[in-house]
């Protein structure tokens, strides 16, 4: 295990502590996202040759299809840096193929890929607790089984579609230790398996799990599961308490581009692909009320809406318009469903675009809403 590594790992098991003690008034939260923000997009600069080296050595291009439960967060539990994965986010992660933005969006990342001559790889997550149920995903009601049901059955219709292109993994992510278990069929192999083996080790140990896989792509996993390997074993030598993994979020992000924001327990991210956005905004907003219910009378919540842009200009100035509007729309969603929550002043607002070459974010606005 590396320094470097262990410095990610270790202000990854404080950061949920960190978070809670921060949002403690109307001031602050916002600005603890800003300053997040601040962090990690000196740290995603900082990271640019290492993202280069590794695609370099692993060209095939990731993306990962997880719940709006800030709790999976790829780079967080593989140690890789910020910026490999493509996410894409839905409560209970799920995603039809037939959603239209979900499939222009998905389909133009392939063929991008295709274009420079990359194979695409997605890992299709659920995420459950070992511990208990109720720390598993609120978006299947807890139903470990279905969840694994659904998005066994989207990574068979992902492959249908793109074929070769396209090499789609039923992923587990259990969120008591951070473990990734990669399946298929009724064969599986885990991070934890490979704790202590070497890269020529675990690449056989993935091979017996999926022997038609090719040798190239599964190179180009090793990095993900040998670095969920250090993770899950510094977990087990470094027990956290898991009382801090129960939902306390107190961000309702709406959007793209937020895989800098992840914290433990922070922020609930929806993509904005979902074509029943109102209910995954009336759900998110229920969530996060009831946290509120649960907390300190000073604490606060925000509705942060967020557009990635990667061109000044017409294409920034398109970010500003839908950032703008998208929380026209939220903030619209909730004073009709959660009209307690709009008006309690506890909700704050903040509207934002992310330049992505550097993950850095500019505020558009930010205040109180209903005020």
């Amino acid at each position: 295990m590396t320094s470097e590594t262990k410095v990610v790992l270790a202000t990854e098991i404080s950061e949920s502590d960190i978070v809670r003690k921060k949002i403690k008034s109307k001031k602050t939260i916002n600005q603890l996202i800003i300053d997040i923000n601040t962090e990690e997009s000196e740290l995603y600069i900082a990271d640019d040759e290492r993202r280069h080296i590794h695609i370099s050595k692993h060209p095939t291009q990731i993306s990962c299809f997880k719940c709006m439960d800030g709790r999976v967060h790829i780079p967080s539990i593989t140690g890789t840096p910020i910026g490999l994965v493509k996410p894409y986010r839905a409560i209970g992660g799920k995603f039809k193929v037939f959603w239209p933005a979900l499939r222009k969006r998905f389909h133009t990342w392939v063929e991008l890929g295709l274009d420079s001559g990359k194979r695409s790889l997605a890992f299709v997550t659920y995420h459950c607790s070992a511990s208990n149920p109720h720390l598993g995903c609120a978006g299947w009601n807890y139903q470990t089984d279905q969840a694994k049901a659904h998005i066994t059955n989207f990574c068979e219709k992902l492959s249908h579609v793109y074929g070769y292109a396209l090499t789609a993994i039923p992923t587990r992510v259990e969120t008591d230790g951070d473990i990734i278990t990669l399946h298929n069929g009724d064969k599986e192999v885990s991070g934890a398996n490979l704790i202590g083996l070497t890269s020529e080790k675990a690449h056989l140990q993935i091979a017996e799990v999926f022997p038609r896989m090719e040798n190239e792509l599964i190179e180009d996993i090793l990095p993900f599961m040998m670095g969920n390997a250090v993770r899950v074993a510094y977990l087990r030598d470094n027990p956290r308490d898991l009382s801090g993994l129960d939902h306390h979020e107190r961000v309702i992000a709406l959007g793209q581009g937020f895989d800098w924001l992840a914290r433990q327990n922070f922020a609930l991210i929806i993509n904005d692909i979902d074509p029943n956005l109102d209910f995954a905004i009336e759900t998110a907003a229920k969530i996060v009320k009831g946290n509120l219910k649960s907390a300190s009378k000073n604490d606060v919540a925000t509705l942060f809406t967020n557009i990635p842009y990667r061109k000044p200009g017409m294409e920034q100035r398109e970010a500003e318009v839908a950032a703008r509007e998208l929380q026209e729309f939220a903030q619209d969603v909730i004073k009709e469903r959660h009209p307690d929550l709009w008006k309690s002043g506890k909700l704050m607002f903040l509207i934002g675009v992310t330049f992505e070459p550097s993950k850095k974010l500019t505020v558009l606005d930010q205040g109180v809403v209903g005020a």
